[in-house]
């Protein structure tokens, strides 16, 4: 118990010395400790609320510097927002420079003053330490500055290095850049405090997420190989995410003439192998069915052969790549070798010819990827208030791909390399629909729960439009951002819901969820539901 309460504790102790240094009187931060300890919300922020109505019920004077005390929040480089405090200063001076610690307290103080004074809308850690700077140069302590200093190039500079070319500078000072330069600071708030997630942020101004290199066949089997693999090293550099492989088995398949299935395989799987750079994980497509608009003539069993040695090939190598099969039917599964279809993934091709972009089943690539984090939004408010709140981020995430899309535009080498961002999908994550409509009506029946669950993605279709693809959640940095930040604020353990939850909610409608399977009863069902994407794990 006792290590429960420190925490609480220790932020009594410092909303006590923030009244202090406020001017407040020894006997009325008394009065504050008493009440603070007699509370039974310990939320950090409704503690500071309730100092300052007693402050003011006081001590107006006191009341009105404490209040800008609250309002100095700092964006920090983890890309969150924190209260500001100037012990943060202290610590960093005395760990960097040889600065004594009498000068560290006294140039803290005097930049927590200047702050107040200028009343700047939002804070950076590296505005603080440009302050900081300033200070240690007007008590002539140049050596220690220059230790201090922070090293970079100004947000001019980096522009003009990005409309160049894919600039591949510190990830830092990227996702600086952006959040300086580009994103609205309405939005690159709600990022900083994880109502919702821009996935790769550093990028945002630069590159698209994902792409897929098709393989074309040429004369021979070594060219057809090559070309596919230098293409894909080449355009790796344009996109935040792993490069994709589509259509290798009916480029492979096609040179059946003059060359076997195994052949073909081997070789591929060999360069795959060596070629590749490492990058995170992306797809490599193999077709079970020809399409429609495919350019050869190629023999069925000679497709399913060649997908299999493919298979079989990239399975017994370590290939960072993954394979994922296109089916158009559910009985084309009967086709592949039961000894390496265990744990495989497919994409329901029934309706429409799709590709796998990094886990993502789309037509033309992925442009962005903005999630939301519902079980925040569900948090103390009724079904009208979170509706809205959710209408209000759909907007927002809107706003960050027609932003993103202009952005792109720009981007002259984007258009040189034959990339048209215009046909590029928006992607929208959805972090625990189900648990947040369950957090917002906890002793309503199921039924009820799983109609706001559609209620919720309906409504944010709407204001998206068609061409977004509405996904679960499964980036391991916005997942973890949501979940500490739901852990921290309110205390509550939000995960990405089961996806039997899903299935019942009928949420297969809305949106793209990635089915689970363990039986081919199971893979079945999926299939004649339109489950766009299907992990079969037998």
């Amino acid at each position: 118990m006792a290590s429960e309460e420190k925490p609480i504790e220790e932020i009594v102790e410092k909303i006590a010395k923030e009244c202090e240094e406020s001017g407040a009187s020894k006997w009325l931060i008394l009065k504050i400790v008493k009440e603070l300890n007699a509370l039974e919300n310990k939320d950090p922020e409704k503690m500071r609320l309730a100092a300052l109505e007693i402050l003011r019920q006081n001590d107006q004077k006191s009341a009105s510097v404490f209040a800008s005390f609250q309002r100095m929040n700092v964006r920090n480089s983890k890309q969150e927002i924190e209260p500001f405090d100037r012990g943060n200063i202290i610590k960093s001076l005395l760990k960097e420079t040889r600065v004594a610690r009498g000068v560290a307290e006294k140039i803290g103080r005097e930049v927590e003053d200047k702050i107040n004074e200028l009343q700047i809308s939002y804070i950076t850690t590296a505005l603080i330490r440009e302050l900081v700077n300033v200070k240690l140069l007007e008590y002539g302590h140049e050596s220690i500055r220059n230790q201090y200093a922070r090293a970079g190039l100004p947000v001019f500079e980096i522009e003009q290095k990005t409309l160049a070319q894919p600039y591949a500078g510190n990830k830092e000072m990227l996702t600086e850049y952006n959040l300086l330069k580009v994103i609205p600071k309405e939005i690159s708030d709600l990022h900083m405090s994880s109502d919702i997630f821009i996935a790769n942020i550093e990028d945002f101004s630069t590159k698209p997420c994902a792409f897929a290199v098709r393989m074309e066949k040429q004369k021979n089997l070594q060219k057809t190989v090559f070309e596919c693999i230098k293409k894909a090293n080449s355009m790796q550099k344009f996109f935040s995410w792993g490069i994709n492989i589509a259509e290798a088995n009916l480029a492979l398949a096609a040179l059946a003439e003059k060359t076997t299935p195994e052949e073909a395989a081997d070789f591929f799987s060999e360069a795959l192998e060596c070629s590749l750079p490492q990058k995170p994980s992306g797809n490599i497509a193999l077709n079970l069915f020809v399409p429609e608009n495919t350019e050869y003539e190629i023999d069925n069993e000679t497709l399913i052969v060649t997908a299999n040695k493919l298979l079989e090939k990239i399975k017994s190598r370590s290939i960072e790549i993954q394979p994922v099969f296109l089916i158009d039917t559910k009985y084309k599964i009967n086709l592949l070798n039961k000894k390496y279809c265990s744990k495989i993934s497919f994409v329901n091709c029934k309706k429409n010819y799709l590709l796998p972009f990094n886990g993502i089943p789309a037509k033309n690539g992925i442009l962005c990827f903005t999630a939301i984090n519902l079980p925040k939004q569900a948090l103390g408010n009724f079904q009208e208030e979170f509706l809205k709140k959710t209408l209000v981020l759909a907007e927002k995430a809107k706003q960050l791909s027609e932003l993103k899309k202009s952005e792109l535009a720009k981007r002259n080498y984007l258009k040189e390399a034959g990339i048209e961002t215009e046909k590029m999908s928006p992607v929208l994550g959805l972090f625990a629909v189900v648990q947040a409509c369950k957090i917002v009506l906890p002793n309503e029946p199921q039924k009820s729960v799983f109609e706001l669950c559609q209620k919720t993605i309906l409504g944010m279709k709407k204001i998206l439009g068609e061409e977004w693809l509405f996904v679960e959640l499964k980036n391991p940095l916005g997942m973890k951002r949501f979940e500490a930040q739901n852990k921290k604020q309110f205390n509550v353990d939000s995960k990405s819901d089961d996806f039997r939850q899903l299935m019942k909610a009928g949420l297969q409608k809305s949106f793209f969820f990635q089915g689970e399977a363990k039986s081919r009863a199971a893979f079945n069902k999926l299939m004649d539901e339109n489950i766009a994407w299907i992990n079969f794990k037998k």
